[in-house]
């Protein structure tokens, strides 16, 4: 309906934006009209989520506004480049903000009507609400067009002349049928907007303008937790009734969402109504309910389940997390060859690698609930702990043997056996430990108590390490990482073997690394640092549908295999925020410094050479049991595979 010139404010020496109506549709006057219509709805609000209004004239019969410049992107533009949903905080955030902005033209008498996330503008100094082309003015109603409905282009974001008044898939049901728009018509597309960025789709979709009006009549969106699993339940209620069809079941004032939003934001989970708790069964299925703790240097998070060890047929998707932050007080030692915190079985304490005094790793322990940290005597040099199922015992790795001690710090560490390079283990509740002993071997069992060590895996051709192995329910198998490349983990399968047959099969052919089991039913594993959770019998040893991202940039090491995860039997979820170490990006810089990001993934990207006339770069790439040579041309901006995916090991 217009077009926007950025520009100088030569008389106070700043920039704004000047939105201009073209001469060819000057003369018409709904076009006019809408034009008039924004300028006195915008020049009586002064909010700091409006785009701000300096003037409005008429120039040789030209019309203008003189609007604020803002330096940003559109929330649409923001959902294009993450290809996705937003994080939870982001998708509160935003929401807090367009509730206040619509909570002040609200109060001013108007209705926006054409809320929408090119709508939104992000900027530094936070969301902003523009475009008031369709704004109404309460007190001059308008009549709504309904001519040529089904002409509109679904995934147009602009309105046309002869069509309903607004975006299609944000407009309310009154708003369709064209009967009279109130704010509670912005509500419901604010429920709209928090619907596609929590979940990365619109709640109403459809071939044609057609198609997406049916389903704002007749059709109940998907939850936003099945979409996104990590959004709270109380968001999904609050847009449940943002986009009831009537509009005396919606919130009736935009006030009150930006207070439930706050409420949310704020609150932690476990005492938000609809939180299921860890004695609390939903129906005939199990949750996962996420009471997530952040903890300072080691940044590690805990996940509050529902359910004790047990089997779960049809578990439910993964639900909502709330981040608590607390400082543990001691810094992660520099070790890179496991976990560094992790959780007792029945989740009230941890236990931690930490920075020693003479620069080596040891054990620190405290209680959940407390801060004061104890050292486990004798753990000079430990790394990969895990706990005895009674949660009494920490067995790990230090001077080339697999050790153990009392949660008291009672005794020293006994010795259970030699392990020159140990890459995790299970302590398993027959009273026998699984682990890997070696970088380049199978799993083998250790008695608890003492004893022979016997070989459970052998590795197959092409295989160069067993790891990371966690007992499940029951005792009579565990999950395990296998390898096929040295070095990338990331392109690992995950394995099932059978305590009592010692027979073996693959739950997951690569992509995926350090398999834990949750209490919900879900196989829990890490694939290019995000955290996914795959519906999972233990005792059948099946996995079934298909996987749910559960937390994204979870600290890993994909060269050693493991993820800084851990859960505790009654369904805590510990974790660490983190880098996706191994994994990397490639950069192009220029002469003069201009940094340029090669359009590739992050992979294991290895040796990467310039050419001698400086246009080209050369790299491997290594994709598992393969590895391929690619090239960049930085004149024609170009990216070319140069080999045909048998192995290339060096150049």
């Amino acid at each position: 309906m217009g077009e926007v010139y950025k520009a100088r404010d030569t008389r106070l020496g700043r920039t704004v934006a000047i939105k201009v109506l073209p001469a060819d549709v000057a003369t018409d006057p709904e076009r006019r009209a809408r034009f008039e219509r924004e300028a006195r709805a915008i020049a009586a609000l002064s909010h700091p989520h409006i785009c701000t209004v300096h003037d409005v004239g008429c120039h040789e019969a030209i019309d203008y506004l003189v609007m604020e410049y803002l330096d940003g992107e559109t929330l649409a533009d923001r959902l294009t480049r993450t290809k996705g949903a937003l994080s939870i905080e982001d998708v509160l955030a935003i929401g807090i903000s367009i509730a206040d902005a619509l909570d002040k033209a609200h109060r001013a008498g108007i209705v926006h009507r054409d809320l929408k996330p090119a709508n939104v503008m992000l900027t530094k100094s936070g969301p902003k609400l523009l475009d008031f082309g369709l704004a109404k003015l309460r007190r001059s109603a308008a009549s709504l067009s309904l001519s040529g409905m089904t002409r509109l282009a679904t995934a147009a974001p602009n309105t046309a002349r002869g069509t309903i008044l607004g975006t299609i898939h944000y407009m309310a049901p009154e708003q369709v049928e064209g009967r009279e728009a109130d704010a509670r018509s912005d509500i419901w597309a604010l429920g709209a907007v928090l619907y596609e960025i929590a979940t990365g789709h619109k709640p109403f979709a459809g071939e044609s303008a057609a198609g997406v009006i049916s389903g704002i009549l007749k059709d109940t969106p998907a939850p936003v937790t099945v979409g996104q699993p990590g959004a709270p339940d109380a968001l999904d209620h609050l847009v449940e009734r943002c986009l009831s069809k009537d509009p005396d079941e919606r919130w009736q004032d935009a006030g009150d969402v930006k207070r439930e939003l706050e409420w949310i934001a704020r609150t932690p989970r476990a005492s938000r109504p609809g939180t299921v708790s860890s004695q609390t069964a939903v129906g005939s299925r199990a949750k996962v309910v996420a009471a997530i703790m952040a903890i300072g240097a080691l940044g590690v998070g805990l996940l509050l389940g529902s359910a004790p060890w047990r089997q779960v047929r049809a578990p439910a998707p993964v639900s909502a997390t709330t981040r608590i932050h607390v400082d543990l007080g001691a810094p992660a030692a520099s070790t890179n060859l496991g976990p560094d915190a992790i959780l007792s079985p029945d989740g009230t304490r941890l236990v931690l690698v930490a920075e020693g005094t003479t620069g080596t790793s040891r054990l620190l322990t405290r209680l959940v609930d407390q801060a004061e940290l104890v050292e486990l005597r004798g753990t000079d040099g430990a790394y990969a702990p895990f706990f005895s199922p009674d949660g009494q015992w920490v067995a790990f790795f230090a001077d080339g043997r697999l050790k153990k001690v009392e949660i008291d710090g009672g005794s020293q560490p006994s010795n259970l056996c030699e392990a020159p390079a140990g890459r995790g283990g299970t302590w398993n509740a027959d009273g026998n430990i699984v682990a890997a002993l070696d970088s380049q071997a199978g799993l083998f069992l250790i008695p608890a108590a003492g004893g022979p060590v016997t070989p459970l895996t052998t590795l197959a051709p092409g295989e160069n390490s067993h790891r990371w192995p966690q007992a499940l329910p029951g005792g009579r198998s565990v999950i395990f990482s296998s390898n096929t490349s040295f070095g990338n983990f990331d392109e690992a399968s995950i394995r099932l073997l059978s305590l009592v047959d010692h027979t073996s099969k693959v739950l997951i052919e690569r992509g995926g690394m350090y398999p834990r089991y949750a209490s919900s039913g879900h196989l829990i594993y890490l694939a290019k640092g995000t955290l996914f959770a795959l519906p999972f019998d233990p005792s059948r040893g099946e996995v079934r549908g298909q996987p749910s991202a559960l937390v994204d940039q979870v600290s890993n090491d994909t060269t050693f295999g493991f993820s800084r995860i851990d859960f505790s039997t009654n369904g805590l979820m510990l974790y660490r925020r983190g880098r996706n170490e191994g994994l990397r990006t490639l950069h192009w810089v220029d002469g003069v410094g201009t940094l340029e990001r090669l359009d590739i993934e992050p992979a294991l990207l290895m040796f990467p050479r310039i050419s001698p006339d400086g246009t080209k770069v050369i790299w491997m790439v290594n994709q598992g049991p393969t590895a391929d040579l690619w090239i960049y041309d930085s004149v024609r901006g170009t990216k070319t595979r140069l080999t045909d995916g048998k192995s290339v090991y060096s150049y």
